[in-house]
């Protein structure tokens, strides 16, 4: 008696190859090629977020002026771009100004070059004292006195903290920038300019104009 061969081996393995090919059937790991790796790109610098060293040197000066004043007459401070200014009267007819100049750079030869035009200038007439601050903020001034300056110490950082005694009766006229501004004990018209800093106002009478 002859034995029947079973017919259902070649019909299963049509069936799983046809099964492989409509992917109901994920073929074994071992025989899955690899993606291929993409390799990471080194990080790009970004210049805006970059991190600008501060100058590595730093020279503070001290610069005093007295200068007769009369009661009444009028004073006029141009402060510089930063620093702190303080005003306060005292009983004599006489105005002393003391100014505290801080440059920054990382040469020594740098910071002669921003101190020969970082600084303040004093007009002196009559009835009227104006305290000019020069320096690389003002481009006329610039131009002026120091055409051939190096454009990468135009962006260097600097101050100057002005403190002014003045007879108790006189005007002022104060242009700040950014810093503390506090004034006291004068009792003439105030006119007031300021830019970004905590203000202290102790007046004792007057007018005042205050932005």
């Amino acid at each position: 008696m002859n034995k029947s061969r079973p017919i259902f081996s070649g019909c299963r393995s049509a069936a799983l190859c046809a099964l492989i090919a409509c992917g109901i059937i994920i073929p074994s790991p071992n025989h899955v090629a690899a993606a291929p790796q993409q390799k990471s790109q080194p990080p790009t610098a970004n210049a805006a977020n970059a991190v600008v060293a501060p100058p590595a040197l730093t020279r503070t000066t001290t610069r005093r002026e007295v200068r007769r004043f009369n009661y009444g007459s009028t004073l006029t401070l141009y402060g510089a771009p930063e620093g702190s200014i303080t005003v306060e009267a005292w009983a004599r007819n006489e105005v002393e100004i003391i100014a505290d100049v801080e440059l920054r750079a990382d040469t020594e030869e740098e910071l002669a070059q921003l101190a020969g035009v970082n600084g303040l200038v004093v007009d002196d007439e009559a009835n009227h004292l104006r305290i000019i601050t020069t320096g690389t903020h003002d481009r006329k001034y610039m131009r002026r006195v120091a055409k051939d300056f190096p454009k990468k110490l135009l962006a260097l950082p600097w101050k100057i903290d002005y403190h002014i005694r003045v007879p108790a009766l006189v005007d002022l006229e104060i242009y700040a920038g950014r810093g503390a501004l506090s004034l006291g004990g004068v009792e003439g018209a105030i006119r007031l300019h300021a830019g970004d800093g905590n203000v202290a106002l102790a007046l004792t009478g007057g007018d005042i104009s205050a932005t």
